[in-house]
């Protein structure tokens, strides 16, 4: 590479990696409440100690152990508040960037590299995520972590134990075995033990990238690396198993998944409605990792780069496993297809993707002339698109924070705070950190109020003051409508304030 090559690529490098840093940061920065399943998440924080973290979670919420104690001990050292337990998923989403570019530098040309750091660096869902406290960015570094061990071993293994080609005449060469370096598998293991306590999605990566190697080494009757394959996985396997009989056992111990996430899981039958969900469901799945609605193009590019991957690197293809065996999962409904739980498999497509992208702009530079920059325009700006929109856009996902500080300064003794059954164990949260002045009344909401809402509000808080809260607009655009709408016409309920918030509406009830 001339001098010139090299400083390119690293002025690239090095504003892929800044501009992605600041858009993380800028979310950190900007962001200010926590969301639906934060606060559910959250809440646990507030009754479970360091040493009971490990519990089953209250509200609906499960993450892993050591995502639970990181931030439990950040918890311990900064305060319970919003900033505190985003800084594990900010570090994470940071370092990912970082641990990308070292990982994958030395395995694809400069051009395939650079592009596929730029997708995960300017994805506005790995951005998202690197600032909400649940641990889908977590999922996202471990895939990374162990792509990078699994490489890392294939080099080692392919080049040698120092990084050098086996000597002709080497025992190992002549009987078809490669070098073996014990640190180099060692550092696999570790990976593998660290990324099952990050994370629960890494069993699929560790799985599917061992199942690779262990069939590798059995086709190439590589005893040397199949035996240290088959012992790293089974180390790895064995302490999954005890996280499991210790910690994990308890995530679907009331059938979670397999009800509130039954839209999510494949069909367990090839027939006519097999179609029919994948086209539901697989595509926006695959545009939403990636924060796209463009997800035939990404698919489009994926295949492309993995006819690619199959001809220069197979070794590349292991990178597909984990993504067959989260639809094996799927399919026996112990894990759904969701955009959040299967974040992992950005930094998995990510390569494929590249190199669909340089391939095409490699044929376009080459075989006609200046249609390469047309490519860019017509690709790469619409990819970026969703991202850039979001920079602008600095709104908080939801605003029940500032709803519930806004009703703590407005409410005054003998008011009424109506929480809507959604949401009431959402403001509980918050009006446990900023208590409401003394005698304000705060009802938790029933199922019968969404029969007849204005109805339900005026037999129940006559004469009242009353503020009705729900948790975030697209819950509650119907029915807040209905009840302003009945404010405004019947003689019976008078609107006061209409707060533009997270569904909320303040009432004096005749």
């Amino acid at each position: 590479m001339s001098p010139l090559s090299k400083k390119l690529t690293y002025w690239t490098l090095a504003t892929i990696l800044t501009i992605g840093i600041f858009l993380r940061i800028w979310i950190y920065s900007h962001h200010d409440s926590f969301w639906k399943d934060e606060i559910g998440l959250a809440s646990n924080f507030l009754t479970h100690d360091l040493g009971h973290i490990h519990e089953p979670l209250q509200n609906g919420q499960a993450a892993p152990i050591g995502f639970c104690q990181i931030s439990k001990l950040a918890e311990m050292i900064g305060g319970h508040n919003e900033r505190v337990f985003w800084l594990l998923p900010l570090i994470a989403g940071v370092g990912m960037l970082f641990l990308a570019a070292a990982v994958f530098q030395k395995q694809f040309p400069n051009g395939v590299w650079l592009i596929m750091l730029a997708e995960l660096a300017f994805d506005r869902t790995l951005i998202t995520y690197s600032c909400i406290f649940k641990p889908y960015i977590v999922d996202a570094f471990c895939a990374v972590l162990m792509v990078g061990a699994f490489l890392h071993t294939n080099n080692k293994n392919e080049n040698g134990a120092a990084g050098r080609s086996p000597k002709n005449n080497s025992p190992a060469r002549r009987k078809g075995y490669s070098e073996w370096d014990g640190w180099t598998w060692l550092i696999y293991t570790l990976a593998g033990i660290l990324c099952l306590y990050l994370s629960y999605a890494s069993i699929f990566v560790i799985a599917g990238l061992g199942l690779w190697r262990i069939i590798e080494a059995a086709l190439k009757k590589d005893r040397q690396r199949f035996l240290c394959s088959l012992a790293a996985n089974l180390f790895i396997a064995a302490i999954f198993l005890w996280l499991w009989q210790t910690n994990y056992c308890h995530l679907d111990s009331h059938g979670f998944f397999k009800n509130f996430w039954i839209s999510s899981f494949a069909p367990l039958t090839l027939e006519g409605n097999t179609l029919s969900w994948y086209a539901n469901n697989l595509g926006p799945t695959l545009g939403n990792i990636f924060g796209q609605s463009q997800w035939s193009i990404l698919l489009f590019f994926a295949a492309i780069g993995a006819l690619k991957a199959r001809k220069e690197n197979r070794s590349l293809l292991a990178l597909l496993l984990p993504i067959i065996l989260t639809f094996a999962a799927s399919w026996f409904q112990a894990y759904p297809i969701a955009e959040r739980l299967v974040l992992f498999w950005a930094p998995l497509l990510a390569p494929f993707i590249a190199l669909g992208i340089y391939a095409l702009w490699k044929i376009l530079r080459e075989h006609y002339k200046g249609m390469h920059a047309v490519f860019v325009l017509c690709v790469a700006l619409p990819l970026l698109y969703p991202t850039i929109c979001q920079f602008f856009d600095t709104r908080d996902f939801q605003e029940i924070k500032q709803t519930a500080l806004c009703i703590r300064e407005k409410a005054k003794a003998g008011d009424t705070v109506y929480l809507h059954s959604r949401c009431a164990h959402l403001y509980r949260y918050y009006f446990k950190r900023y208590p409401l002045p003394q005698g304000v009344v705060v009802v938790d909401g029933t199922r019968v109020e969404s029969q007849n809402l204005p109805l339900f509000v005026l037999q129940n808080f006559h004469g009242r003051h009353l503020f009705v809260l729900y948790t975030e607009p697209e819950y509650a655009i119907d029915e807040i409508q209905l009840l302003r709408a009945a404010a405004e016409q019947n003689n019976e309920l008078l609107a006061r304030t209409d707060l533009i918030l997270a569904g909320a509406l303040e009432l004096q009830v005749k």
